[in-house]
């Protein structure tokens, strides 16, 4: 679809009926292919949808370059009214890079100016030799799940007008939970029709491709940053389909796609918890103002950003805690949002503040816990000889910081640029855990840590009893 959507993983958009033996490359080469191919799909898009889809969707082959050039495009009219979003020049060279980054990966493409959709045909060949398992990129009937996929986004545009729901959100999280909206009814639409087609091991392919790191990918540190990634990137299509598909169950899909459309999500937490979206509860605790405020601790004139932390990424970082860090996630777990700040000068510094919300002080004191097994057992698997980062050393304390003692860090890393340090510092308050961390940083030592924590927890409103 449109513009936020990330590298490979959220890119890889569907799979669907057609013969196996036909190249998906060859036949995005023409217009006429491609109407051939999704007259074929039409009568069961149909039957999902509820009525005829009348004229069908325009499929139009085009290069990498183009579009690149109209995700740019498009990604300038929407981040410029973002909440801190650069202006003028700096914002057109950011969403140039952009759109160059993500028409690396991008299948097809919705022209919201004229309607029609671009299918970019050199990239399925390329992507499908990037591991076996994603050797079916290249088959036909993956061409015509991206076609049903996309013609779903055209009769999104045409009910509702993709323009005007997007519209001019407050930030980016409240695009992205847009974006989860239109992704997530794609997602049902054209698994429904797979289904119907019976291409349930196709979709099962594009679930995979959206949620996994492919298996070319060998080193362990690697592995797990670029899972991390993939869960954030494919959010919208694996957390926006189970949205979607909840308030379908719940509402009627009439009534439904009215609400969604109408009244869309505007957190990624409602987003991972439909329940939430649907009767939202009465929180008396604004994590996201604690986060911007937290901002504002970091270091003095380095351009920061504030964001949610998606549980499906949240919980691949966990995942090394074993079940009792995935039982927390799902008991324990309200929110996340985290503050970066990046030197400009591009020495690799890097700090980092995650706020993280939980339902009760005993389940932010159990974070505590989590947090150290997580991290002892990235000492033993990221310290394995011949990998590209391996941690070299690592010490320990757990000083009177919060309401119970923290966890302090301090890790070695040695990288392909040269050894890095990451000290990490956790620190409890009520339900709300505390995590600063400050990346090849050298003058942010223990103290200096302690410090910038102790000002974040006195943001925090006080414990209750």
């Amino acid at each position: 679809m449109t513009g936020r959507v990330a590298p490979l993983a959220a890119l890889l958009l569907l799979l669907a009926a057609a013969a196996p033996a036909q190249d998906a490359p060859a036949l995005a080469a023409t217009e006429e292919a491609l109407a051939r191919r999704f007259a074929a799909l039409r009568e069961a898009l149909e039957a999902e949808l509820g009525g005829p889809f009348d004229p069908p969707p325009r499929f139009v082959p085009a290069r990498r370059a183009e579009v690149a050039r109209l995700i740019a495009a498009e990604n300038e009219e929407v981040l410029g009214g973002l909440e801190g979003a650069p202006a003028g020049e700096e914002l057109r060279r950011l969403c140039e890079q952009q759109g160059r980054a993500l028409s690396d990966a991008c299948f097809g493409k919705l022209h919201l100016a004229e309607g029609h959709v671009l299918i970019a045909g050199e990239t399925f060949a390329r992507l499908a030799a990037l591991a076996p398992e994603l050797a079916g990129l290249r088959e036909a009937a993956f061409l015509d799940v991206i076609l049903v996929h996309e013609a779903v986004h055209v009769w999104q545009d045409r009910r509702f007008g993709v323009r005007a729901f997007v519209g001019q959100p407050r930030d980016e999280e409240e695009l992205r939970a847009r974006f989860c909206v239109l992704e997530g009814h794609a997602q049902v639409v054209t698994r429904r029709v797979a289904e119907r087609l019976g291409l349930a091991d196709a979709f099962a392919l594009l679930v995979r491709a959206n949620s996994e790191v492919p298996s070319s990918v060998t080193d362990p540190v690697m592995r797990h940053v670029l899972d991390m990634l993939t869960q954030a990137t494919g959010f919208q299509y694996v957390e926006g389909e189970k949205l979607v598909a909840a308030t379908l169950e719940r509402l009627g899909r009439d009534a439904g796609l009215e609400r969604l459309f109408t009244a869309p999500p505007r957190t990624l937490r409602a987003v991972s918890h439909p329940e939430h979206y649907l009767a939202p509860p009465s929180d008396d605790l604004d994590l996201r103002a604690l986060a911007r405020a937290a901002a504002a601790l970091l270091p003095a004139g380095w351009p920061s950003q504030v964001a949610p932390v998606p549980e499906p990424a949240l919980r691949s970082g966990l995942a090394l805690g074993g079940e009792d860090a995935l039982a927390w996630l799902r008991d324990g777990h309200r929110e996340s949002y985290a503050a970066t700040a990046s030197d400009p000068r591009g020495a690799g510094r890097q700090v980092t503040i995650v706020l993280l919300g939980c339902t009760s002080p005993e389940a932010a004191a159990r974070m505590i816990d989590i947090e150290e097994r997580v991290s002892r057992a990235k000492d033993e698997d990221f310290a394995q000889p011949g990998g590209a980062f391996v941690i070299t050393s690592a010490e320990y304390a757990h000083p009177e910081v919060g309401d119970r003692p923290g966890l302090w860090a301090d890790k070695r890393l040695r990288t392909p640029m040269g050894e890095v340090s990451v000290r990490t510092l956790v620190a409890v308050r009520g339900a709300v855990v505390v995590e600063a961390m400050s990346v090849h940083h050298p003058d942010l030592d223990r103290a200096a840590l302690e410090d910038l924590v102790g000002k974040v927890l006195d943001l925090l409103p006080p414990a209750r009893d």
